[in-house]
């Protein structure tokens, strides 16, 4: 029997009433924005000046912030929007960062190798030594770039390199608060170029045999990556990541006519451990809150005005600008809320599966839900917050197994280097105890050394006298190359002592393995580390392990 036409009729009704009725205005307290202030003009959170409050250093406007000498050096570049917007970038970061913007720049900054070569039609190999022998296109460049990339290295010596956040020309002529989801990404694309040219400075200088340079801007590089990582936001952790890769991959130790000594490799290894450490990622997430909780606070401004709050979709019909001051903002705020603290404090995984859950259950929605969250109150207000919380999630959880990736790579730089140590040492490359005879180059906790943090953290804990990664053994010679492949990583740990694999079961694609999808992390017999595509050429493959593909 169906339901009588009456009552949907009377259920209809009900339900335009219910939201007929005049919700309760935003309440700022830190149930609903977290903070309390600072608050604009017209009484709303201004989340970017509390976020300056929380994340810029002492520093920030002094000397010893060397983005603030960077910017007085090589000036301030927007590459992208009008020109006037340009104008008020530049205007806006000398002003933050105490500077005469009537001052000219010094310094010229380099362009990378890349931009060059391919301007050649060629194209620049980054992770090779090289000479302008190579490219003798990059003659001006060599002779040309030490001045500016010294005066860059001594600025990122400095105890901070910290980007000051920048207002938008809308958000300040408007006077409203700006969501901090939409603020310029200043000089990102300058900061990445910063990586890739001391990488190839530092490939230019191992050809050379100028191996203490090479070293330099490498630990230059691992600052860098550490430092720009320190702001907290998302952009700039998968910025500092990205830089710390080019770190990790140049091969310091790929020059045979200079081999390095064991006092060179102990002064990366005691820099590593002098690096400022990372920032731990609940810092990210509480940037991210930050961010969501702004954007709310736009949407409920733009609604209480009558305007769409998602203006830029409203070409499709999907988010017309009436009905949206139907609904209690403060439960968007709230729930927003209750879904950060359960990221912050609930156990990874069970975190992913309840997002899993929440994306199952808006991709199966009925019409049952519907009226289900239309009669539950705060429902539809609840609904639509999760819908966004869950567009936001992946991106995060991609940079926290960014972060976890990169660490790994951090443990296998200080495994290859100890490796290179016990040659030195004793004349041979270790056996298959090779986990044991290198610990005593690790430090006072070894084992911290030898495990994942990806398998750490699906697994939980790593079984004690396992690690997940292997030492390639080649029998009774090893491939002169210097750039041939010396440790993998495994998918699961296995013991110490079983942790040696042969190129034979690597080339048969048995054993090596990992957690961070579609990557493996490999150390070569240059000290380099990088990331290995599991859908290597075969061709690759071979050249990586010292073998002929005709045999």
């Amino acid at each position: 029997m169906g339901i009588p036409l009456c009552a949907i009729t009377l259920l209809f009704l009900w339900i335009q009433i219910v939201h007929r009725i005049p919700k309760p205005p935003l309440v700022i307290s830190e149930e609903t924005t977290r903070i309390t202030g600072p608050l604009t003009a017209d009484g709303y959170i201004d989340f970017l000046k509390a976020l300056e409050e929380y994340v810029y250093p002492p520093e920030f406007a002094t000397d010893e912030n060397g983005y603030r000498d960077f910017v007085r050096q090589f000036g301030y570049v927007r590459e992208m929007g009008e020109p006037e917007d340009r104008e008020f970038y530049r205007l806006q970061t000398y002003e933050k960062l105490g500077l005469d913007p009537d001052v000219p720049p010094t310094l010229t900054f380099p362009l990378s190798p890349c931009e060059i070569v391919e301007d050649g039609h060629e194209k620049f190999d980054y992770g090779q030594p090289w000479t302008l022998e190579d490219y003798p296109i990059l003659a001006d460049w060599v002779s040309e770039m030490d001045e500016p990339l010294d005066a860059i290295a001594e600025m990122i010596r400095k105890p901070v390199f910290f980007v000051p956040l920048l207002s938008s020309p809308k958000s300040v002529d408007s006077g409203k608060p700006q969501s901090l989801l939409s603020l310029p990404l200043e000089n990102v694309q300058r900061l990445r170029a910063i990586g890739r040219i001391f990488s190839a400075r530092a490939t230019y200088r191992i050809r050379r045999g100028n191996i203490n340079g090479a070293i330099d801007d490498k630990l230059t590089l691992h600052r860098l990556g550490r430092l720009i990582h320190q702001r907290g936001n998302l952009v700039a952790c998968l910025v500092g990541i990205s830089i710390e890769a080019q770190a990790m991959a140049v091969p310091i130790g790929a020059n045979p006519e200079y081999p390095l000594t064991k006092e060179q490799i102990l002064c990366v290894l005691e820099s590593l451990d002098a690096l400022p450490p990372r920032l731990p990622f609940h810092y990210t997430i509480e940037w991210e809150r930050y961010s969501y909780l702004s954007l709310m606070q736009e949407l409920s401004i733009a609604a209480s005005q009558g305007v769409a709050p998602f203006a830029d979709f409203d070409e499709f019909g999907a988010f017309p600008a009436r009905g949206w001051n139907r609904y209690d903002w403060n439960v968007f705020f709230h729930r927003a809320n209750e879904r950060y603290d359960a990221w912050q404090k609930m156990p990874r995984t069970e975190f992913l599966s309840m997002v899993d859950a929440m994306e199952m259950k808006i991709s199966r929605w009925t019409l049952l839900d519907t009226l289900v969250i239309e009669l539950t109150p705060g429902g539809i207000e609840n609904f639509i917050s999760d819908i966004l919380f869950t567009i936001l999630v992946p991106s995060i959880s991609v940079a926290e197994e960014a972060a976890r990736r990169s660490d790994c790579t951090v443990n296998m730089q200080r495994l290859v280097l100890a490796v290179m140590l016990y040659r030195l040492e004793n004349g041979m490359m270790p056996d298959e105890n090779w986990a044991a005879q290198i610990k005593q180059y690790l430090g006072d906790n070894p084992e911290q050394y030898f495990s994942c943090p990806s398998n750490l953290y699906l697994e939980g804990a790593s079984p004690k006298g396992e690690t997940t990664y292997a030492f390639i053994q080649y029998g009774d010679t090893v491939p002169e190359n210097l750039d041939t492949l010396l440790l993998v990583e495994l998918k699961e740990s296995v013991p110490f002592d079983k942790a040696t694999i042969t190129a034979d079961e690597i080339w048969a694609q048995k054993r090596m393995g990992s957690q961070h999808t579609g990557m493996i992390n490999t150390a070569y017999q240059s000290g380099a580390v990088r990331r290995l595509s599991e859908y290597t050429e075969e061709k690759e493959l071979a050249r990586l392990l010292g073998r002929d593909m005709n045999e």
